[in-house]
């Protein structure tokens, strides 16, 4: 005796098995079109046949990115239009049909501050299709080597330390110069403390920094002009010093006497500025914004800044009597 339940179950089995769907039935092979260039639609017997055309048979797979469209084993496929322009510097690729060549900078190589390289394929440009541009920063300064008796300049594409033509004028310069590069590493220091030891709080952490940034332009100036260099003058009336503003130029050449007149501007504002240091420091201390360790720290090396800077501004006035000295 068959249940009737196995009976159901067979039938759901065989339900479920996966068999291949009916074929379309038709009357005409015009109701079989598949609209597929690469099969032969026809209508036999009543059932619907999609017959593959012979291979190579020219179609349209509608991507307007390829080219040579054909037919393989039933189906159209292309050969993707080759967008390469033989540039590495480019992203090349196809949108509706035509190539586009992004360039991307970031492929050249060869930039540096006295040259710039840029994706431009044509007429000379490189084999990865890029140009270098040295024209645009000809005779523009570059990075200092730290040597005043020297002229920073690109030259080529290259930066050039080419020696001034009268070393033996310039050489009063140096010490003076140097002087000024330790007291402005002295003032980094100081910074550097406030920042991760000193631990500095209410109004008089803004005060000190605004008074350690006066004197950092105080020596930055002093330096850059010692250096034959425009300084950036910043507040060109910081405490009442009458300063030339950014953009005249100096003569790379000028020594002595003459960068030590222009020099002495920003020098002599330097010390100045550590006494209001100091002055904002004893403040500070009155009102607790700082402990009598960090107080006592940084006023150890506020007072090593002042003598520092007022010898700085001595050396300065004094390179005007040393030039007369190597004239003569």
């Amino acid at each position: 005796m068959i249940r009737l339940c196995t009976v159901l179950s067979v039938l759901i089995l065989l339900l479920a098995s996966g068999r291949p769907a009916r074929a379309q039935s038709c009357t005409t092979s015009v109701e079989c079109n598949d609209s597929n260039d690469c099969t032969t639609d026809t209508c036999v017997q009543g059932m619907c046949s999609h017959t593959a055309v012979d291979p190579g048979q020219s179609c349209d797979d509608g991507d307007p990115c390829t080219i040579e469209d054909h037919c393989t084993n039933g189906t159209c496929t292309g050969t993707p239009l080759d967008c390469n322009d033989g540039a590495s510097c480019t992203d090349d690729s196809c949108d509706g049909g035509t190539c586009v060549h992004d360039p991307n900078n970031d492929r050249c190589t060869g930039s540096n501050e006295c040259a710039q390289a840029t994706c431009q394929p044509g007429p000379g440009a490189d084999a990865q299709g890029c140009v270098i541009d040295t024209s645009s920063f000809e005779n523009t300064t570059c990075t200092d080597d730290m040597n005043p008796c020297t002229t920073d300049v690109c030259h080529a594409g290259t930066c050039n330390h080419d020696p001034v033509a009268d070393q033996s004028g310039c050489s009063p310069v140096v010490p003076s110069y140097n002087r000024a590069l330790d007291l402005r590493a002295g003032v980094e220091r100081l910074l550097a403390y406030m920042d991760n030891g000193a631990q500095v709080g209410g109004d008089t952490s803004g005060r000190l920094d605004d008074d350690l940034a006066a004197v950092a332009v105080d020596l930055d100036g002093t330096a850059a002009v010692l250096a034959g260099r425009t300084p950036d003058a910043g507040n060109p009336q910081v405490a009442g010093i009458a300063r030339p503003v950014r953009g005249i130029p100096l003569d790379v050449t000028t020594i002595g006497q003459e960068r030590g007149r222009v020099a002495l501007l920003w020098a002599a504002a330097a010390p100045a500025h550590v006494v209001d240091f100091l002055t904002a420091l004893s403040a500070g201390r009155r009102h607790g914004d700082l402990t009598a360790g960090a107080a006592s720290e940084l006023r150890r090396n506020g007072r090593i800044l002042l003598a520092g800077t007022k010898a700085l501004k001595r050396d300065v006035k004094n390179l005007q009597r040393t030039f007369s000295v190597f004239q003569r």
